[in-house]
């Protein structure tokens, strides 16, 4: 569900303010249930929950979303509230799981309860200093579920180590499954918003390709979309009756962007590259990161001086 991620905000404008008391009458959560059904963004989901968190002494309160592929997952912060704030807790922060090791905590779906964040060794060193970092004393971090999955958590912060009752964990939970059906209302509109914005770019680019006269225009015209935002492209074409002693050969007949005065015209062996397993395959290739890939012909970016981070070829 990497998607989530996208669903960002600033943080909250303003703190609720802290009476010491705890205000979970038989209102409070009706009342909360209420203002999440009505927030339109992520920073009114933060408002609403500080309006019952933030009076219990928390001290910092972070909505962290799951993103990036299966096999290599991060927390990304989506919004956030301190009283004292404290970097690098801030929005579009990322925490790598393979550096801190923090999803076997959050498997079993349950809240995640540490009262002293420098006595826990539950904690990974790397997650330890990050927490130290911003003077973290005791947490408590609260999954985001959509049925049995987990699609972020929610992260309660004390600068000084605590003491967490069970009712103040039954607490805060009631209000992580408020509002993780609120942020899954706010992704399914993100999501359907997106496809149709998607569906439109994809029609008028293909209008305007329809009028292209020349390759360079169909290159111009790709490039121009707001569907890729790519920093460089081209267009490569099989060199038409090889020798029968030569191995087939890509010509890039247009490029346009970083080093295109370079790539145009420059002729790539059909067996190398990305581009050449694309056309022997025919299929597209997406490459989030190039030279992990053993495909890439890492010649073209010498030749070039650019350095290609990802590509979309098809």
């Amino acid at each position: 569900m990497s998607e989530r991620t996208d669903i960002q905000s600033s943080p909250s404008s303003a703190a609720p303010h802290d009476n010491g008391e705890t205000p979970w009458r038989a209102s409070t959560f009706a009342h909360l249930s209420q203002s999440l059904l009505a927030a339109q963004t992520l920073a009114e989901v933060l408002d609403a929950c500080l309006g019952v968190l933030s009076p219990t002494g928390v001290d910092g309160i972070t909505i962290m979303m799951l993103g990036g592929p299966s096999d290599d997952p991060y927390l990304e912060i989506a919004a956030v509230w301190e009283r004292q704030p404290l970097s690098p807790f801030e929005v579009g922060a990322r925490f790598n799981e393979r550096e801190f090791h923090y999803l076997p905590l959050l498997a079993s779906g349950a809240p995640l309860v540490i009262a002293d964040v420098r006595a826990d060794e539950r904690l990974s060193a790397p997650l330890h200093n990050a927490l130290s970092m911003v003077s973290v004393g005791a947490l408590v971090a609260l999954p985001l579920r959509s049925g049995e999955d987990n699609f972020g958590l929610i992260l309660l912060t004390f600068i000084q180590p605590t003491t967490i009752s069970d009712e103040q964990v039954a607490a805060y939970k009631t209000v992580a499954t408020l509002a993780s059906g609120a942020i899954e209302k706010l992704y399914l509109i993100q999501k359907t918003q997106r496809a149709l914005d998607e569906t439109s770019a994809l029609y008028q680019l293909s209008r305007r390709l329809a009028q292209a006269g020349s390759a360079d225009d169909i290159l111009n015209i790709v490039l121009d979309s707001e569907l890729f935002g790519a920093e460089a492209g081209s267009i490569a074409l099989l060199e038409p009756d090889p020798a029968p002693d030569e191995s087939p050969m890509l010509v890039f007949w247009a490029a346009s962007g970083a080093g295109a005065t370079r790539v145009q015209g420059m002729h790539i062996p059909l067996s190398k590259g990305i581009i050449g397993w694309v056309v022997r395959e025919n299929t597209p290739a997406l490459v989030p990161d190039a030279y992990a890939d053993e495909r890439f012909y890492p010649q073209v970016d010498q030749l070039t001086d650019h350095r290609t981070e990802s590509i979309m070829c098809a």
